[in-house]
């Protein structure tokens, strides 16, 4: 350093001590220009002494301002803690004990640097990373700042150490504030990740579950700090009787036992007050009671009277609170996913009410318990596929990239190229599409159709009427109960179409049609009134000859009827495929049932089911479309499919007559369908064995023995032909593994990758509705930061925490036969609200942040008919909105599925069988229709030369 800057720093130390309320910017710029900035201050040593000393002398400068006295000294000698002495520039000589250092004045404090000694830059990094360690973790975190010029109370404020952090904070910093705003933010994050890191274990540290032991079944092993805990010695046990002397006691220690009895009270009201603040913390992230409650005299006065030693708590206390046990969340969490392989990240975006966007991630392991791992904030930024999975990426390397299987999402330009980019990025991560919402999608094209359109145009302010009037309402219950005694059902509520709901078209269908002929009986007796002329022309009209309805009424209730007959597989299939617990098997099988039953229903005349020829070829264009786009992006579901230990292929798969494209082994079945499944097994293992290079031995082993567990699977053969128990797939797959058998272990490991996948978003669906519930008008417009820690917090104790009151009732499969889902839990899942918006996603994202990312270059075959295909679909429903232009609809004659796949396979009829014709059917029938298992075909066992060309 030369004299001139030693000298300059001298002379600020002096006059910050001598002047008070001195502007600390100024001393923070003169530190600029002569070591430069904070990233090159943190490599040099001599910078950093400095800092740490002009850091010691603005905390004692606060102590002074706030009228605290220092031990030793008053307000006419005032001496620098014993913490600041130990601050100061660390001298090259053997350092002495602090006691035997003489007390100075403040005043005298800038006499230290006269003795400073020249730091080398040639200082070893063990030693640089143990004096970053030594600063406190306040001055590692935040930078103090100082304006005189300002009122009183707000000439102190604070900012983040990051330098691209937007954060001022205006007041003293405290240890709460600092920590609280550190361990979320994603820019210290970044910036200095070693730093970042002790401030999310000092804060959940912290954490109200940590100290109560209730977060974790192994809380216990995590290090607990309370601020408030007391440090004081107690008296360990007492005299055997209170008021006996001892030997050689003159007077009996009463104070003692006074000073214990208070310490041992103070403990046992602090941890009663932790208690009820955790539980107050768990009804407001649970039962989403109103933080706003915390301050009511209400409030106070209640708990007051229930306990007289309750302290009353801020919102703002609460905030913090919930913090700490969302980072303590956060790290149990890590390490419940890190007990995983094979887990799925899913994502999806929303937003408050403040406009704040999110994009919301979770996890899910193989035996689908699913985690919320946060979500990216958007401020600045522009929410495109880079930034998306800029958060993706983070919150993927906290536990591991080697982790995850997967990534789901729904379909929108952002979230396409978010999934390529990461699949790209991560080649051992699988891109699935979101099956709930390609389904979704084709019932919102079947709602587009002419053939529906009057038919919705009618029923959209015929419900919205009931919606409003409650009298009308009242009218139609009454109605409806007294049909009860003739054997009709009460009716509940009519469904409104809304932008909350999966299939919400249908649900309105299924309440208004049994209640239809109640409405317009009402209607003519004068109780009810409709204000829209087309639903009064709907009653009004000429009753037909031999009926009590008009035509127009006849042709709007067969409309209803035809509608809810074409839409209620799509619809069954969806809300059973919103099941965590679905795979790409059951994706894949629901795909293929619904042209198997729609094609049992277009079957039958027109004349006796009332649908068109035109209606039928419009519906299986819009199928055919969606399926080719939704199949072309991943072979995962035509694999897991075909390898379902559940299914028998000859009971699915059609033989075909053209040759295949390699060579397969002699005695194969289905060979086209072999080589799909092989071509992706081979790749899903090299991306495994190049993800893993450094752990993998014997690359061509692993090939050579999947070739021969493949075969032996395709053909039955052990140890693959053992039966399913209760038809639970990875618990076959555990027990096969479990055996260590060389002749499965290498497939086994590929099959519960391939099983453990979720191929739905539905988690983020859940999420979203949280956040639109929590941040409703009633709760104020919270931060967004602090809606997603209340949902984490609310989640984690919901489902994982011990002792947690979990879903109501465990997650089943989904089953095929649309005649076994029971009714009740098809009512059950209509009344839960996703919040996802399918009539608008695809143009949900603005233009700036997506079209930049569907415009780039695509670089394989693959890809490019992927990106033309999706341009097709958009296109298609783009030319559909705009007004003036005439809705064109494509026809096809028939369903078009997987090439490999016959809609007339017995498997099917046995499985779609309904319920009457299943009670009709004799044993041998049924067991003739599901068929027997296809004779093991003799294989030939040798191998060939290249491990991986066979």
């Amino acid at each position: 350093m030369a004299p001139p800057d030693l000298q300059q720093l001298k002379d600020a130390a002096a006059g910050f001590i001598r002047e008070k309320n001195a502007d600390i910017m100024k001393i923070e710029k003169l530190m600029d220009a002569i070591f430069g900035d904070y990233a090159s201050r943190q490599e040099n040593p001599i910078a950093k002494a400095w800092s740490l000393y002009f850091s010691a002398l603005v905390a004692y400068d606060e102590q002074i301002d706030a009228g605290e006295k220092m031990p030793g000294g008053d307000d006419n000698n005032l001496r620098l803690p014993p913490p600041v002495k130990l601050l100061l520039i660390p001298p090259v000589s053997t350092p002495t004990s602090s006691a035997s250092q003489p007390k100075r004045k403040k005043a005298d404090a800038a006499a230290d640097l006269d003795s400073e000694a020249e730091l080398s830059d040639s200082e070893p990094a063990a030693k640089r990373r143990a004096g970053r360690q030594a600063i406190p973790l306040l001055d590692r975190l935040s930078i103090p700042g100082h304006n005189p010029r300002k009122a009183t109370k707000n000439k102190h404020f604070w900012t983040c150490i990051a330098p691209d952090c937007p954060l001022e904070r205006q007041g003293r910093r405290t240890e709460k504030d600092v920590l609280k705003h550190a361990s979320e933010c994603n820019k210290l994050r970044t910036h200095d990740l070693d730093a970042w890191q002790a401030a999310r274990d000092a804060h959940s540290g912290a954490a109200l579950g940590a100290m109560l032991g209730v977060a974790s079944a192994d809380s216990a092993d995590l290090e607990t700090v309370s601020d408030s805990a007391s440090t004081a010695p107690r008296p360990i046990g007492r005299p055997p009787k209170l008021l006996t002397l001892e030997s050689g006691q003159q007077r009996l220690n009463v104070p003692a036992y006074y000073e214990a009895g208070r310490e041992q009270i103070a403990g046992q009201n602090e941890a009663w007050m932790n208690g009820v603040r955790h539980w107050i913390m768990r009804l407001i992230c649970q039962c989403g009671m109103v933080p706003d409650m915390l301050e009511r005299d209400e409030w106070n006065a209640f708990m007051k009277h229930m306990n007289p030693t309750y302290q009353p708590i801020s919102k703002r206390d609460m905030t913090n609170i919930i913090s700490k046990e969302a980072t303590l969340v956060d790290e149990l969490t890590v390490k419940a996913l890190t007990k995983h392989q094979d887990n799925t990240i899913t994502f999806d975006g929303t937003q408050n009410r403040r406009g704040d966007e999110m994009y919301t991630q979770h996890a899910c392991t193989p035996d689908r318990k699913v985690f919320f791992l946060g979500a990216s904030i958007g401020t600045t930024e522009s929410r495109n596929a880079e930034w998306i999975e800029k958060g993706l990426i983070q919150t993927i390397e906290t536990t591991g990239r080697e982790r995850f299987a997967a990534t789901c999402s729904d379909s929108t330009n952002v979230t396409l190229a978010t999934r390529r980019d990461l699949a790209t990025e991560i080649p051992a991560m699988l891109d699935i599409c979101d099956v709930v919402h390609a389904l979704q999608h084709i019932i919102g094209d079947i709602n587009e159709l002419p053939a529906f359109k009057n038919m919705l145009h009618t029923m959209k302010p015929l419900i919205r009427h009931f919606s409003k009037s409650g009298s009308s309402k009242a009218h139609l219950r009454e109605a409806s109960a007294s049909a009860v005694g003739d054997g009709g059902d009460r009716l509940k509520m009519l469904a409104k179409i809304g932008k909350t709901r999966f299939a919400t078209h249908l649900l309105a269908v299924q309440t208004l049609e049994p209640a239809l002929a109640d409405v317009c009986k009402l209607y003519r007796a004068g109780k009810i009134n409709f204000s829209s002329k087309t639903v009064q022309a709907l009653f009004d009209g000429l009753p037909m000859l031999g009926s009590d309805y008009s035509l127009e009424y006849v042709t709007f209730r067969r409309d209803l009827l035809i509608y809810q007959a074409i839409v209620t597989p799509f619809a069954r299939a969806l809300w059973a495929l919103e099941s965590t617990t679905a795979n790409a098997s059951d994706a894949f099988l629901f795909w293929t049932a619904i042209p198997h039953a729609l094609d049992t229903l277009f079957a039958q005349p027109s004349a006796q089911t009332g649908i068109e020829l035109p209606l039928q070829q419009n519906v299986r264009a819009i199928y055919n479309d969606r399926h080719k786009f939704f199949f072309a992006h991943s072979e995962l579901y035509f694999v897991g499919f075909c390898l379902d230990p559940r299914y028998k292929n000859p009971d699915f798969l059609r033989k075909r007559l053209d040759a295949p494209d390699a060579p397969v082994p002699e005695g194969i079945l289905f060979p086209h369908a072999f080589l799909r499944v092989k071509t992706f097994l081979k790749k899903l293992l090299l991306d495994l064995i190049n993800a893993h290079k450094a752990h993998v031995t014997g690359e061509g082993e692993l090939a050579v023995r999947l070739q021969k567990q493949l075969v032996a699977f395709w053909s039955s053969e052990a140890p693959f032909h053992a039966d399913l128990i209760d038809g639970d797939i990875m618990e076959w797959l555990r027990n096969l593994a479990l055996g260590g058998s060389a002749r499965c272990d290498v497939l086994v490991m590929l099959l519960q990758r391939v099983f453990s996948i979720l191929v739905n978003s539905m988690p983020d669906e859940r999420t979203n509705s949280m956040i639109t519930w929590l941040n409703s008008p009633l709760r104020g417009n919270q931060n967004a930061q602090t809606l997603i820690n209340m949902i984490k917090v609310g989640q984690w104790y919901t489902y994982h925490a011990p002792n947690a009151s979990g879903p109501r009732r465990p997650p089943r499969p989904p089953t095929v036969p649309f005649r076994r889902i029971p009714d009740a839990a098809i009512k059950a899942t209509q009344m839960v609200e996703s919040q996802s918006d399918d009539s608008e996603e695809e143009d949900s994202d603005s233009e700036d942040e997506s079209d930049d990312q569907s415009e780039r270059e695509i670089d394989t075959a693959k890809e490019r008919e992927l990106e033309a295909l999706r341009k097709k679909v958009m296109q298609r429903k783009k030319l559909r909105g705009k007004k003036g232009m005439r809705k064109t609809f494509r026809a096809d004659s028939q369903f078009v599925v997987d090439i490999d796949v016959t809609l007339d396979s017995r498997g099917l009829k046995w499985l779609l069988m309904n319920e009457e014709e299943y009670r009709k059917a004799t044993e041998k029938e049924r067991a003739d229709i599901r068929g027997k298992a296809a004779t093991p075909a003799v294989v030939e066992k040798t191998t060939t030369a290249s491990h991986w060309d066979w």
